[in-house]
């Protein structure tokens, strides 16, 4: 599999994770939020931070996705994805509440990437 082929796999699955793990999170804090917002909001943060995660290194620093550097890569990558989508669920979701949009991204991330380390090796990536 290619790394454009994987990067597919792995977004494909961190959408099937997260999106439907950040609308239960978010309505059962704000039940008042309405479906779409939430739904908007999961889809912005991804759309966000997925492609740069896998494009910025791979474009601009090669190196770094060594074998050697791939846990430095996971740090900085999932730290700085963690803070841009708590940026975003906080703007779009949790005015007032920062620490509803730090869970929400961090329960997110950590699930997706999870089942990414249980599904990628399955699916050949």
């Amino acid at each position: 599999m290619t790394y454009h082929e994987r990067y597919l796999v792995a977004a494909a699955v961190t959408l099937a994770v997260e999106l439907p793990l950040v609308l239960l999170l978010a309505r059962r804090a704000r039940p008042e939020l309405p479906l779409r917002r939430v739904a908007a909001a999961a889809l912005a943060a991804n759309l966000l931070t997925h492609p740069a995660l896998w494009y910025v290194p791979y474009l601009l620093v090669p190196g770094a996705l060594a074998p050697q550097h791939w846990g430095t890569y996971v740090v900085v990558g999932e730290a700085a994805v963690l803070a841009v989508e708590t940026l975003v669920y906080w703007l779009l979701l949790a005015r007032g509440r920062p620490w509803l949009a730090l869970a929400l991204s961090a329960l997110a991330n950590a699930a997706s990437y999870g089942v990414g380390l249980l599904v990628m090796p399955l699916l050949g990536g």
